[in-house]
């Protein structure tokens, strides 16, 4: 799973669903974050968006 620092809401919510149908069968996860251009100085949003990211996957 691919995200970025600014994903929306919904597209959050929409990743989410798609890898726990993946975690309920069985396979695999890697959640990647990916920075574009001067985002990589704000490294604190990206940790922020891993972290909300994580907080979906739980049931």
């Amino acid at each position: 799973m691919r995200l970025t620092v600014g994903i929306g809401d919904h597209d959050l919510e929409t990743k989410a669903r798609k890898a726990r149908e993946f975690l309920e069968a069985g396979d695999r996860l890697k959640i990647s974050l990916k920075f574009k251009g001067r985002e990589i100085a704000f490294q604190e949003f990206g940790l922020e968006t891993l972290k909300n990211s994580i907080q979906k996957l739980k049931i």
